[in-house]
């Protein structure tokens, strides 16, 4: 049965952590509503994450 809806905490925690993002869909995806919402922030996160270091290491070489 699909009650809950991912909280806001919830997201922000996957978008900051994706690995939380990752393990949270897997616990919730047959409890929560819409559990795909955690993937889709933990993607968010994983590609801000990675632009941020490819700007990075751009910037100090």
């Amino acid at each position: 049965m699909k009650e809950n809806q991912v909280s806001t905490l919830e997201k922000v925690l996957s978008f900051l952590f994706p690995i939380i993002g990752i393990i949270l869909y897997f616990i919730n995806k047959n409890n929560v509503k819409d559990s795909s919402e955690y993937l889709k922030w933990s993607g968010i996160g994983f590609l801000i994450g990675v632009i941020c270091q490819l700007i990075l290491i751009s910037v100090i070489s």
